[in-house]
């Protein structure tokens, strides 16, 4: 073998780089190649090829290059990857489009001689980087073909598992635009200029540790490395060497399945493994600290010092934990946004502590305890997700995630039923809803399973969301639980309240329960500034909490009904008519106009039915909407030459008009139960409405306010009398 030794301070060209034997090696220290990525504000590969291509100068320097010869003549960069990388590629597609007319020149790059068909640009970063390289020079870079760079993933010699490798994806990207940007070159005068122009000064750092050390000093002085990206070495070197390849294969495992899950939905989208690989390093800083002041740190600012003395087999022990509960089981399946956060803040910190708080104990579970036991898997994480629901845990996260974690590691078994033998357990963490179902499941180990199943879905309602309590005191009697009445109580609580509760059948429930003196209902929900029936969820799980006791009479009627729609009718029709909303209670279309169940109070003219959640939509005055309504319901003009509507934005009003003489009628409510009229025609100007309506206006007692003929406020009696004269007034 002979090589071309590089000295400090020699200024050397890319023949120089690639003659003879030379190897150049991206040792595993180094970060994946990353100038192919294209975000929304720069291509560097772009960027790089045109200042190349573009420039005047006959001969062009690259700056610094820095490595170590380890063994001789195998030329291991610390930095210098992503150009030299950009470079090889760019040479590769010069040489294929010039028919390998620069093949001789650079032997070290085509002329692959070996039997192992290594080549001389090779990733130790993985794998899949390496023979994906081998393949490229083979296959593509001097290969006979009219192969594109849009052809090499349809080729037989391009694995599946390269999809995988965020590196190998870089590298066809960038291939892609150096293949736009050179199609106006001259290929071989652009080639010529590349292989003996460019030049670099290379500078020998003499061994493998003081390439590390200037890796991350480099790296953090220009494009900053990421917390992961610095991290590996540093993980690699604390430990033993003889651990160093493993702890180089693990990481590589590692941050290959994060950069296989690590699109997310929505905005979470990530180019690269390192924001997943990061969240996973911060949910074991987290589960292992015992400093009070970095716990609180991770979770005020997201940042975090991971502790690389932690045994490589450690964290390949949590790690096999997150695979486990995120692929291999349905535990965490819907939630792979966890595995992909975006950059939301300096430290890529976006999921939330809920998040943690949902998760964390349940791998800190699995570490203490095993996860052989899928059950008892599947009740830590029903627990923590119930109680990340209710509003004053949520709220107190700060607190509430240290005591969960450390509540793991207290636990008297791996029964989390047992925790009510604790006497250190906050009523933050162990509600009395959760001391209520823990006891009933210790009191019951025979029926435990179906008990705990039964609960589990009834926490699922959308309503409910974790906090059965009210379910729970329904089915007690005396301090006696009755399963046989749970299950009555959810049966028919899930018949009246299901889905996504925006049907229109739950009217009638809300009609019902009008006539059921509820406290605060209908009411101004937390949040909002409408009077609303209910619409969210919360606002029904805030209603049956301020009501339980009146809520669970309500449901005990329809229990001992042989039908339960036909009770709530009656329910409907017995309702006193002297109630306040009655008139909710007894005319459907009133709630069918509230689409999201608001109304609005707006003095003198009283309540006004809001279609959407605001009066900048559809929206109706309740007694003008309420005349229309009577004026629909027992129509006294002739249909056929006469129409009715509702006109539901500014000045809502009912609309009473002949298309045959083109004359509208507007029934406006003012105030104290007064309406008034007013009559005009349409598409017309004022004044030939005033001449043509003036008969009309002196049988009626109209007068004219410029634009209309009006009439004089009078009651609902009133006016409909002057609507039955209007319509058998004589048109002509």
């Amino acid at each position: 073998m002979e090589y071309y030794s590089l000295v400090t301070g020699e200024v050397c060209t890319l023949h120089k780089l690639f003659s003879k034997d030379n190897v150049v090696i991206i040792p595993d220290l180094q970060r994946d190649y990353c100038w192919g990525t294209i975000t929304i504000d720069k291509n560097l590969v772009r960027d790089f090829v045109r200042n190349i291509r573009d420039n005047d100068k006959s001969d062009l320097s690259l700056g610094l290059i820095y490595g170590y010869e380890a063994p001789v003549g195998h030329i291991q960069l610390c930095d210098g990857q992503q150009r030299i990388t950009t470079l090889f590629l760019l040479l590769g597609l010069i040489n294929k489009k010039s028919n390998n007319a620069f093949q001789n020149q650079l032997i070290s790059i085509f002329e692959l001689e070996k039997d192992d068909k290594d080549p001389y640009l090779q990733y130790s970063i993985r794998e899949s980087s390496l023979y994906f390289l081998s393949d490229l020079v083979c296959n593509f870079f001097i290969a006979k073909n009219h192969l594109k760079v849009v052809d090499i993933k349809s080729q037989t010699w391009y694995f599946k598992d390269y999809d995988l490798d965020p590196s190998i994806q870089s590298m066809i990207s960038a291939l892609t635009t150096i293949e736009e940007e050179i199609n106006v070159v001259n290929i071989l005068n652009f080639g010529e200029r590349i292989i003996n122009g460019l030049s670099f000064i290379y500078y020998d750092l003499g061994t493998r540790a003081a390439g590390e050390e200037t890796f991350v000093v480099i790296n953090t002085t220009g494009e900053p490395l990421t917390a992961t990206e610095n991290l590996k070495p540093l993980f690699i070197d604390a430990h033993d060497i003889e651990n160093h390849e493993i702890c180089s294969e693990k990481w590589e495992e590692w941050e290959t399945w994060f950069w296989k899950n690590r699109i997310g939905s929505g905005e979470k989208k990530n180019d690269t493994a390192d924001n997943g690989l990061r969240e996973f390093l911060r949910w074991i800083t987290l589960l292992t600290t015992k400093d009070k002041d970095c716990f609180i740190k991770i979770q005020e600012t997201g940042y975090f010092e991971f502790d690389i003395n932690l045994k490589y087999t450690d964290v390949d022990a949590y790690f096999k934990i997150v695979k486990y509960l995120f692929e291999d089981t349905t535990l965490f399946k819907t939630k792979l946004d966890w595995l992909a956060p975006s950059k939301n803040d300096k430290n890529g910190n976006s999921n939330n502590q809920i998040d943690w708080f949902r998760l964390l104990p349940v791998i800190a579970y699995i570490k203490r305890f095993g996860k052989e036991n899928h059950r008892k898997v599947s009740r830590i994480k029903t627990f923590f997700k119930n109680l990340s629901r209710i509003e004053n845990v949520s709220r107190a996260m700060g607190p509430s995630l240290p005591e969960a974690i450390n509540l793991i590691y207290n636990m008297p078994t791996d029964d989390i039923a047992e925790i009510v033998k604790l006497t250190t357990v906050s009523n933050q963490i162990l509600t009395d809803e959760e001391k209520t179902k823990f006891n009933l499941y210790l009191q019951h180990p025979e029926k435990r399973i179906e008990i705990e199943n039964t609960f589990w879905k009834a926490e699922e309602h959308n309503i409910l969301r974790g906090e059965i309590i009210a379910l729970l005191n329904w089915a007690t009697t005396d301090n006696t639980f009755d399963f046989y009445q749970f299950n009555e109580f959810f049966r028919v609580f899930g018949y009246l309240f299901h889905d996504t509760l925006k049907y229109s059948e739950l009217d009638i429930t809300r009609r019902a329960l009008l006539t059921r003196n509820l406290d605060g209902f209908p009411r101004i929900f937390k949040g909002n500034t409408n009077t609303s029936f209910c619409w969210e969820s919360s606002d029904w799980q805030t209603l049956i909490k301020d009501n339980e006791a009146k809520f669970g009479n309500f449901l005990k009627e329809l229990i001992h009904a042989s039908d339960m729609d036909i009770q709530l009718q009656k329910m409907i029709l017995e309702n006193d008519p002297n109630k306040e909303w009655d008139e909710f209670v007894k005319i459907p279309e009133l709630l069918q106009f509230c689409h999201k169940k608001n109304i609005q109070w707006h003095s003198p003219k009283g309540w006004f039915l809001l279609s959407g959640k605001a009066m900048s939509g559809a929206y109706a005055n309740l007694m003008s909407y309420r005349m229309y309504l009577d004026m629909r319901s027992a129509p006294f003009w002739d249909s056929t030459k006469w129409k009715l509507t509702y006109y539901d934005r500014d000045g809502t009003c009912s609309v009473f008009y002949n298309t045959e003489f083109n004359i509208v009628v507007d029934i406006v409510y003012c105030s104290n139960l007064q309406y008034k009229l007013e009559v005009f025609r349409r598409d017309i100007s004022f004044e030939d409405t005033k001449n043509d309506l003036s008969s009309l206006s002196k049988s009626l007692n109209l007068f004219w306010n410029g634009e209309r003929y009006v009439s004089d406020q009078i009651d609902k009696k009133d006016s409909i009398e002057l609507i039955k004269r209007v319509q058998q007034f004589g048109f002509s």
